[in-house]
């Protein structure tokens, strides 16, 4: 039985060129992700809705997809992210152009538009690799920033996880996103991300009471300013490929 974990996940503005964190025979070492940001009547039904559309998913390339419903900082009931993740940058912008010319796809988007709100559009490419397990149901904290040194953040977003790692959370992970085409967002999105939202909780309470967590967490908030954004979400699996 296949679980989903998309972990922590953040993006850094240094131009096109990053590097790679990760296992390279991972298939989430590198790639990009897609995610469309919504507002539903139901997530749940949301979600089994997509999870009907394996078909579609295949034959736009998608190695996994998923349905975040945020609990925790959201503006609107029912906001969720629906991600999909890529080889490539070039495969989730053709992705992309899929769902503009494929029929099945419009049809789908003509059923859905009762019931669901598209706000927005983001595409970002993968400059740290997932390599952990592969869950049905997770939990994630996003957090949009602007960090003023990125690389230094990049690496001190590495540091943390391998602090959390050695310290009895080798169940959880940090992804690292460049923002490629997302609009007018922050240049960086920093996504913690445990087995459930429990798990998750007991990871930031470690930043209140654990010297070496504080120790690690120092770098990360001495390169960035105060948070544009911050949710916590609610995670489950709708495809994987993987």
């Amino acid at each position: 039985m296949k679980q989903l974990i998309v972990s922590v996940c953040v993006t850094f503005s240094l131009g096109l060129t990053a590097i790679t964190y990760g296992q390279d025979d991972a298939p989430l070492s590198d790639g990009a992700v897609a995610i469309y940001n919504i507002i539903a009547d139901n997530p749940d039904t949301y979600a089994e809705t997509q999870r009907n559309n394996s078909q579609l998913f295949e034959e736009m390339g998608i190695l996994i997809a998923g349905v975040c419903t945020a609990i925790s900082g959201n503006e609107y009931p029912g906001e969720i992210q629906f991600f999909s993740m890529f080889p490539s940058v070039s495969s989730a912008f053709s992705g992309l152009e899929y769902t503009l010319t494929n029929s099945e796809v419009k049809d789908l988007q003509a059923d859905l538009a009762s019931s669901r709100k598209l706000l927005n559009t983001e595409t970002m490419l993968i400059v740290k690799g997932y390599d952990g397990a592969i869950y049905e149901n997770w939990a994630t904290r996003s957090v949009y920033v602007n960090p003023a040194d990125p690389a230094a953040y990049l690496e001190g977003m590495a540091s943390l996880e391998k602090a959390f790692h050695d310290n009895g959370f080798s169940d959880t992970n940090i992804m690292l996103y460049q923002t490629v085409a997302s609009g007018a967002t922050s240049s960086h999105v920093a996504v913690a991300v445990a087995p459930s939202l429990a798990r998750l909780g007991e990871m930031f309470d470690t930043l209140a009471s654990e010297t070496w967590a504080q120790e690690a967490y120092a770098a990360i908030l001495a390169s960035r300013p105060v948070p544009v954004s911050d949710k916590a979400y609610s995670c489950q699996q709708v495809f994987s490929a993987i």
